[in-house]
Parts: C-alpha cells; structure tokens; sequence
C-alpha cells in the first residue's frame, strides 16, 4: 500500500530518536507508532509484511527481529463522524461510541472503498446509547473482510432511517455481540418495498451474519423484514430477542429470508439458524409474523414464539421451500 515507514535510533548528533513513523503517500500525512521497539542498532534493513515489520541486520547488532504493527487501534468518536477516516490510515480501525450525540442526516461508509477501511469494529461503552445516522456497507466484492459490532445500544427514536444500518453483500461477513438495537424505523419509497428491507441488518450474495446474545426492540421496515432480510445469505442468531419488531408492507416481522437470484448465475438459497432465541409481538402485514422463510433453510431450537401476528399467514412463522 501507498506507506513508508521511516525509523532511526541515531541521528549525526549521537542522539538516540528510537521511534517509528508512518507516512501516507495518499494524504501526504505522518503518524507516530506506538509499538515495541528493536534493540539498538542503524544501517539495519526494514521489510514491512501484513501487519508486522521485519528488522535485519544493522552495526552492533546482527539478528532478526520481528514486531508487530499497532492494528486494529482504538480512535474515539469526534464530533465529525468521517475525521477519524481522513486521519487514520489502517486497514482495520476500532471505533470506540461514547454517549456523545450526532445530529446529521444518515451517512453512507462504504468499507474498502476510498479511504474507508477494510474491516471494522465498533466497539460501544454499554450502557450508553448512541445515535447512530450511518449506513455501513461491507461488501466482500470490493475486499470488506469483517464488520464487527459489539457491546453497542443504539436509539433511533429522534430520526428516521435511509437506508439499513448494516448492508452485508458479495460474500461478506458480520457479527453483532451484546448489543441492543431499539426504536429504529426503516422508511421508503412506498412503491418500492425492496428499499425499505431490513431496518438493521440487510444481507446478500452470499453472505453470513452471526449474532448473539442481543436485543431488537421496536424495529420496523416498510419492506420485508422488520429487523432484518437476507437474499441468498446465512443468519445464524442464538442467546437473542426480537420484541415488538414490525413489517409494515411485506412479510416477517423480526427477520425475513428468500433466495438470491441475479440471471443467468443460479438462484442462492437463504439459511436461518435459530437457537436460544424469543420472538415476542412482532406482526407483519403479509407473512410470518417473527419469521418469514421462502426458498430457505429453517433450524429452530430451544426458541419461544409468543403473541407474534401475520395478517395473511403464518402468525409466528411462515416457511414456503417452493
């Protein structure tokens, strides 16, 4: 990638720097490293692979030494939502949720594109709630390898959303722990229900979302899938609670599931794993007042379904392999 790394311990005045920089050639910025450092030496020879570096040879001291680079690193919150992306330059980045308050319109972050990084966590400060106007894209087609949530309570209850919260396509992959999300409501075009899928999570191609031990209170979409809807992807939830999620126009309360079809390639089917799981009040205007499942797998275990309601069918759940 477009970064240099520089490092010296001595300079022409004998003082020991010991310290170690990185320089993006794409902003044209430095950053100082914290890491642990190698043993004394100059005119050594540095090869940078993955996340560590390589230290050969060098006056006084002849081994080879290997360190690691400080990835993924923690980056509070700012006001601004994006300068921790222009200023930060790894492709894995902690981004640490306070209680702090943003008040802008949802925002799209397309992860592996521009200066965006390749995988991500965001890691809350339970129990504090965050407001969370961001549309977060992993898509394994563009390289986005991970996208993790953990320890995260989000309230929507002052905006409405765009677009989902969490967008997972290509193959991608994502994995939500501890977290509670509550009071989100995914609005769209009336006309078109694909839109409004899913307010939290919207999952396709092929890609794989794990959760668990979470809670999702008072989410709804316009679409299928109040919480959340899968094209040709895997859910696997266990340990986790859907309450009061709504599908306003279309089918499956709390999640939704079909296959995945782009012609001329073959149609992917869809799989729900649910184990140690409740689906409590959740209703739909069609189908699958918890869960609605065409062309897909179902496995339940140890779920309770309760008070769930489907105005056409399938009042807990609806599964259609047809």
């Amino acid at each position: 990638r477009s970064t240099l790394f520089p490092y010296t311990t001595l300079f022409r005045s004998k003082k020991e720097l010991r310290d170690l920089w990185r320089y993006s050639l794409e902003r044209l910025s430095w950053q100082q490293l914290d890491v642990d450092l190698p043993t004394k030496r100059f005119g050594m020879h540095l090869v940078a692979l993955r996340s560590g570096i390589f230290v050969v040879g060098g006056e006084k001291m002849g081994e080879l030494q290997i360190f690691k680079l400080p990835t993924p690193k923690t980056v509070p919150a700012p006001a601004n939502a994006l300068d921790w992306l222009r200023t930060y330059d790894l492709d894995t980045v902690d981004f640490s949720l306070d209680s702090k308050v943003w008040r802008r319109a949802q925002q799209s972050i397309p992860l592996c594109q521009g200066v965006y990084p390749c995988s991500i966590r965001l890691q809350g400060k339970a129990p504090t709630t965050a407001r969370f106007p961001y549309n977060f894209k992993c898509s394994g087609a563009s390289g986005c390898t991970d996208l993790q949530v953990s320890n995260l309570r989000v309230g929507c209850s002052s905006f409405a959303l765009e677009a989902p919260m969490f967008e997972v396509s290509a193959a991608g992959k994502m994995r939500i722990s501890n977290s509670i999300f509550h009071n989100c409501s995914f609005v769209a075009d009336d006309l078109n229900l694909t839109i409004g899928e899913g307010a939290i999570i919207r999952a396709s191609e092929g890609s794989v979302v794990i959760v668990n031990h979470s809670s999702f209170h008072n989410c709804s979409s316009q679409g299928n899938g109040g919480a959340m809807a899968f094209y040709g992807s895997d859910l696997q939830v266990s340990h986790s609670h859907f309450v009061r999620c709504v599908s306003l126009k279309g089918s499956g309360g709390g999640v939704w599931s079909d296959e995945f079809v782009a012609w001329p390639s073959t149609p992917k089917s869809s799989s729900v794993a649910a184990s140690f799981t409740s689906f409590t009040k959740c209703k739909a205007q069609s189908k699958g007042g918890a869960i609605s499942a065409s062309a897909s797998s179902l496995q339940l275990r140890e779920c309770s379904f309760r008070e769930n309601n489907a105005a056409d069918s399938g009042g807990g759940v609806e599964l259609n392999k047809a």
